[in-house]
This record gives C-alpha cells, structure tokens and sequence, in this order.
C-alpha cells in the first residue's frame, strides 16, 4: 500500500507526445505486429478456453486500419475480398 501512495498523484509517466509503435506504424502506413501479439494472445485464450473480448475488439480493430491503409474499403465490385472490417 505504502508503494501505491508514493507513486499516487505524480501523473503518468508516458509524455502526452509519445506515439506507441503501432501508432507509428498505421501513420506510416505499414502493417503492425498486432499478428504477432494480439493473434497469438487470441489463440492462446481459444486453446484454453479464456474468453478476450477487449483485445479481440482491438485486434479487429487495427486490422481494419491495416486494411484501410492497403485500399481495400473500396466496397462497389462484384468481386471483393472479404475484409477484416466487413
């Protein structure tokens, strides 16, 4: 307890500027390694019975911006590829 206390009220230590790699990534307009972190967290739950809403929500998510990145929201053709965000 006395470790929260000393630490409470100081604010975050992350500056307000700072951009995490995936964020840097999608600005960028490279591919992430959401596959890497996130997929295998979902797997690993999946193997083992765990539900992950929240970071399948956010997996699904960043994919979709991946995609938006790579052009694919173009919905109009007969011969579209399903997509992460459809």
């Amino acid at each position: 307890m006395q470790r929260v206390e000393a630490v409470s009220g100081k604010g975050c230590a992350v500056k307000p500027s700072a951009r995490y790699s995936t964020l840097q990534d999608l600005d960028a307009g490279r591919h992430t390694e959401i596959d890497m972190f996130s997929g295998a967290l979902i797997r690993m739950g999946r193997e083992l019975g765990i539900p992950t809403p929240y970071n399948e929500f956010a997996y699904h998510m960043i994919k979709a911006l991946e995609e938006k990145n790579d052009g694919r929201f173009d919905y109009s053709g007969p011969d579209q590829k399903m997509t992460w965000a459809r």
